[in-house]
């Protein structure tokens, strides 16, 4: 299966329900321990909203679904983002430049990644040429942390395709008002990379709450041992894991540290075992961290992997490092 097969079986269910628009407006208007009236006063309603899910512990709040960032998103000139289950779905989050129209579709994340689901739509329903993509690409960072951009034209048509967005980083998602800037589609013919010709000018920015319901599942790994391609034991303590992504804590060998998830080696890189016997080891973007003072024989770390594509955890059974292989029932 290819990586675009993986992305339309992932992302069919993103799909806005029927009644989507119904239940968003419904979440508007009640959100979860708030209740607004009117628009005519807005901007006090939702100053004091946020100040009292701050004295309510509103760190929760953002950083399980990020709503505070949904009720400020008005003041920024953003749109608010429904949650209908797990799934944020920006409301009115649209903008059209020479002929082209962006539009956010979907939100799915967890507390260190989220994808972004869009669709780029040309009006004149004339084909979009295909191998087009975007030739700059901004996205609000998090610290710590990248992404990535993937075009996808199967199964839509021919004047539109979809773009994912996706992000990963050693730092938890807070402070979701969350702002994208794509400017000017081009096209390389095959195998030429220097040389890229315009489709369209143009500049699609977009503002919205990046709300999404965190889908983490957090398990103990019971200070599991590893032995490490240099012979040191590396002791694994929890893992944080969702569809998209993976966090894990440990303790390793100080003289070992700089090998710790490495690329080449393969030292101490997770890797899943799908309920169909496929190992997925091939995680497009990870990376590794941790501290200790001069002198100590081991450190305290941590590795973060992102997903190429959302896995269902029913589908995972085990991970493995290096030799050891741990049971997982994350149903």
């Amino acid at each position: 299966m290819t990586n675009s097969e993986r992305y339309r079986a992932a992302f069919g269910h993103l799909r806005a329900p029927s009644d989507a628009a119904q239940r968003a407006a419904g979440a508007l208007e009640h959100p979860t321990g708030l209740r607004r009236k009117g628009r005519r006063h807005m901007r006090p309603l939702i100053a004091a909203a946020a100040i009292l899910l701050v004295l309510a512990g509103a760190v929760g709040a953002e950083a399980s679904s990020g709503e505070i960032s949904n009720l400020l998103a008005p003041l920024y000139g953003g749109s608010q983002t429904a949650l209908v289950d797990h799934i944020g779905i920006p409301l009115d989050a649209t903008v059209t430049d020479n002929g082209y129209t962006l539009t956010a579709e979907a939100v799915l994340g967890d507390r260190y990644h989220f994808m972004v689901v869009y669709t780029l739509t040309r009006e004149d329903g004339e084909p979009i040429p295909q191998g087009t993509t975007v030739d700059t690409w901004e996205m609000t960072h998090f610290g710590g942390g990248g992404g990535d951009l993937q075009i996808i034209r199967e199964g839509l048509p021919d004047h539109q395709m979809r773009l994912v967005e996706s992000y990963g980083g050693r730092a938890p998602v807070l402070g979701r008002y969350y702002t994208v800037t794509m400017r000017d589609l081009i096209r390389f013919d095959e195998g030429d990379y220097e040389h890229k010709e315009l489709i369209a000018q143009g500049e699609w920015t977009l503002g919205f709450a990046l709300r999404f319901r965190d889908s983490t599942v957090k398990v103990n790994l019971h200070d599991t041992q590893v032995t490490g391609i240099q012979g040191g034991l590396h002791t694994l303590h929890t893992l944080e894991i969702s569809p998209l992504g993976l966090y894990v804590t440990l303790t390793v060998p100080t003289a070992e540290y700089h090998l710790l998830n490495d690329m080449e080696t393969g030292n101490m890189r997770p890797v899943l075992r799908l309920a169909n016997g496929t190992l997925l080891d091939q995680m497009p973007r990870g990376g590794s961290g941790g501290h200790w003072t001069e002198g100590d024989e081991y450190a305290k770390a941590h590795i973060e992997n992102s997903f190429s594509y959302p896995v269902p955890l029913e589908d995972i059974t085990a991970i493995l490092f290096n030799d050891i292989e741990i049971p997982l029932d994350l149903s």
